[in-house]
C-alpha cells in the first residue's frame, strides 16, 4: 500500500489543470484524490482512516485543511482507531492560505512539493494546537468584519461576469458592500464574552499580561469584529492574532472596536501585527463563551460557518500534526 495520500480540493482558487498534472506527475508514487464536493472529501478521509495511510497531503487552502481534519476525526470515532491519526501535509492552493504560511511552506508549488518528500524522511513534524467550538475544531475564526467580508467576497466571486477571486476579490468585495454597508446600515454587534478558564488581559504598550479570574465577564457591549486563533495570520500574512503562538495551552482572542475608517488609515501596521490601539483588546485565553446579538454570521478558517448568536471556544487537548520545515 502507498503510504502517501494527495487530497486535492479542485475548487480551491489555484487549483488549475496545470496545478494538478504537476501533482500528478511529481508525486506519482501517491495515492490521489480529487475531491469535487465535500461529501467527496468525507468519503476520501473515511477511507484514508479505514486504510490507515500516515500521510495525507492536502492540497487547497485553509478551509480544506480545517473541513478534512474534522471529517478524519469524524472518520476516526466511526472506526473506533482512536490511536491512529495521519500526519497532514499541506499545498498551498487555496485564497489566503494562513496556516501553509505558519508552517513555513510559502514557495511555489514546485518548491512545496520537493519539500514534502524532505520532510517526511527527516520527519520535520510541528504540532499545531487546535480550537474546539460548537463539536468542531479550526485553527482561527471569528465574528464582525471578518465573517461579514467573507460573505461578499463570495458575492463577488458568484457574480458571472466578473472571474475574479483572491485578494482582489476581497479588496472589491470590501468598496462594493463592506464599507458601504458599515457607511449606511450602521448595523451594531453586542458581544458578551465570559472567560471560562485560566486567561489573560494583554494590556499596556509595553504588553503586559493581566491575569483574569474565571467566570468573569471579558467584555460587554457594542464591537466590530471578534477574532479567534492558535495561528498569527488571517490569510495572505495578515498578522490579525500576533500573540497567537505567545503561550502553549492558550490562543489569542481579539475584540475589535474601532470603526472602519480607523483600520484601514492603520492597515500597513495593522498587518504587520504590531498595532496595539485603545480600541483594539487582545487576551490569552483557555476557554471562553461568547454571545452575540442579534445573531451574525461566523467564520471558521475563512469559510461561512452560517450565523449564530452562541460558542464556545476552547483550547483542544488534541493537537495536529503537521509537515513543517520549521519544527525543531
Amino acid at each position: 500500500m502507498k503510504k502517501l495520500v494527495v487530497l486535492i480540493n479542485v475548487r480551491a482558487g489555484k487549483a488549475s489543470s496545470k496545478a494538478k498534472k504537476m501533482i500528478s506527475s511529481l508525486m506519482s508514487d501517491s495515492k490521489i484524490f480529487e475531491s469535487h464536493s465535500l461529501e467527496e472529501s468525507e468519503k476520501f478521509s473515511m477511507l484514508i482512516i479505514k486504510k490507515g495511510y500516515p500521510f495525507v497531503i492536502i492540497a487547497g487552502g485553509d478551509g480544506t485543511i480545517t473541513t478534512t481534519i474534522n471529517y478524519l476525526f469524524k472518520a476516526q470515532k466511526l472506526f473506533k482507531k482512536y490511536n491512529f491519526f495521519p500526519v497532514i501535509g499541506t499545498l498551498p492552493l487555496g485564497s489566503g492560505n494562513s496556516i501553509s504560511q505558519y508552517l513555513g511552506l510559502s514557495g511555489d508549488l514546485k518548491s512545496n512539493i520537493k519539500l514534502i518528500y524532505k520532510m517526511i524522511e527527516k520527519e520535520k513534524i510541528k504540532y499545531l494546537e487546535m480550537i474546539e467550538g460548537n463539536k468542531l475544531f479550526f485553527p482561527f475564526a471569528g465574528f464582525g468584519y471578518d465573517s461579514l467580508l467573507l460573505m461578499d467576497y463570495y458575492w463577488i466571486k458568484n457574480i458571472s461576469f466578473i472571474k475574479i477571486k483572491g485578494i482582489i476579490a476581497y479588496f472589491l468585495a470590501a468598496i462594493l458592500r463592506t464599507i458601504p454597508r458599515e457607511i449606511f446600515c450602521k448595523r451594531e454587534m453586542k458581544v458578551v464574552i465570559i472567560n471560562k478558564g485560566n486567561g489573560f488581559k494583554i494590556a499596556g504598550k509595553k504588553n503586559e499580561m493581566q491575569k483574569i479570574a474565571v467566570d468573569k465577564i471579558l467584555f460587554e457591549g457594542n464591537c466590530k469584529m471578534v477574532s479567534a486563533g492558535t495561528i498569527p495570520f488571517y490569510g495572505y500574512r495578515l498578522k490579525a492574532l500576533p500573540f497567537a503562538s505567545l503561550l502553549p495551552g492558550k490562543f489569542h482572542l481579539r475584540i475589535v472596536t474601532g470603526k472602519y475608517y480607523k483600520i484601514l488609515y492603520n492597515l500597513r501596521s495593522l498587518w504587520s501585527g504590531t498595532f496595539f490601539p485603545d480600541y483594539i483588546h487582545d487576551f490569552l485565553v483557555e476557554d471562553v463563551l461568547v454571545k452575540v446579538s442579534p445573531v451574525m454570521p461566523f467564520q471558521i478558517s475563512g469559510e461561512n460557518y452560517g450565523e449564530i448568536k452562541e460558542i464556545e471556544m476552547k483550547i483542544s487537548s488534541i493537537k495536529i500534526p503537521f509537515l513543517s520545515p520549521l519544527s525543531q
